[in-house]
């Protein structure tokens, strides 16, 4: 009988809820942001904010970033890093229907994540396995197994909030709801 031993270069994701923010707080403030243009990045529609210096932030973030830094502390003795990993940066997404962020990456960080502050759950996170990886299991596999599907996929939920390596591929998909999905992503190193 052969015994499984462990996969091999695995990548962590880690999830938790922030139940102790105040997502309308954070609201009432993104409102006041979208006046402004935004910018184009992974964003298909909807609107993305400029980025927000985590030496900077507004109040209605500050809960925010402590909580995320507590998780990213976690993540440093976890992993064993080198140092404490902290947010550098913040922007906001927010995707109304028919809305979606393409498959990208995020460089010059380490950990980057994603806060969901108003969703109905449509559009769910999903992270991509490398392409050459992606296309071995494909070819040699019927690709239905979860651990050598080309992907994984995350339910969008108020509160929670996702974090994964900086250089994973992933992409948002497509609200299917007329609720507007309101995500706050950051970056960490």
């Amino acid at each position: 009988m052969l015994n499984f031993e462990k996969w091999f270069y695995s990548s962590p994701v880690w999830t938790t809820r922030l139940d102790n923010i105040d997502n309308n707080q954070i609201i009432k403030y993104v409102e006041q942001l979208r006046s402004s243009r935004g910018i184009i990045r992974s964003n298909e529609g909807g609107w993305h904010s400029e980025e927000i210096s985590a030496s900077n932030l507004p109040e209605c973030l500050v809960a925010l970033n402590h909580n995320i830094n507590l998780c990213l502390k976690e993540i440093s003795e976890q992993y064993d890093f080198f140092s404490q990993l902290s947010v550098d940066n913040y922007w906001f997404n927010i995707n109304g229907f028919g809305h979606f962020n393409i498959n990208h990456h995020h460089p010059s960080s380490i950990i980057s994540g994603s806060y969901y502050v108003k969703t109905d759950g449509s559009g769910f996170f999903k992270l991509h396995r490398n392409e050459m990886e992606s296309f071995l299991w494909q070819t040699f596999t019927s690709g239905r197994h979860p651990d050598t599907s080309d992907s994984v996929r995350y339910k969008p939920e108020e509160s929670r909030v996702i974090f994964f390596p900086s250089w994973a591929s992933h992409s948002v998909e497509k609200n299917e709801s007329d609720c507007e999905r309101i995500s706050i992503a950051f970056n960490a190193s």
